[in-house]
């Protein structure tokens, strides 16, 4: 039995906004709660500020980098984050014929069943 194990590393920042409520749309969420949803994605911008100070000559700075509006992945540090990831990726084990796979936030596993090497390279 072999194990594949896949970090998504940055998924949270590549989810496509199209698809997840393309998606969403499939799961029944339509309407009203669907356009939530796209307000909630769409057209959002941000920053990042660091304020820097250095302990030995109380200097003190502030950063700011440019406002950039995210055109891909979803906000992170909500309950609702997550959720939005899985049902983006919910569907994948379904593409999975000969494995077993077990879906988390931003980790999925790939459990299958072989013999011998050559028959796990032809699965």
């Amino acid at each position: 039995m072999e194990f594949f194990f896949f970090n998504l590393s940055k998924a949270y920042d590549v989810l496509d906004h199209k698809i997840l409520l393309f998606k969403l749309d499939a799961y029944g969420i339509r309407g009203l709660v669907k356009q939530w949803f796209k307000s909630y994605l769409c057209n959002r911008k941000q920053y990042i500020e660091i304020n820097y100070m250095e302990n030995t000559c109380q200097i003190s700075e502030k950063f700011t980098s440019a406002l950039k509006e995210m055109k891909d992945g979803v906000p992170q540090g909500l309950v609702l984050d997550p959720v939005l990831f899985l049902l983006y990726i919910n569907d994948f084990s379904t593409n999975i014929q000969k494995g077993r796979t077990t879906l988390s936030a931003d980790d999925t596993n790939i459990e299958i069943e072989a013999t011998k090497a050559n028959i796990l390279n032809e699965k």
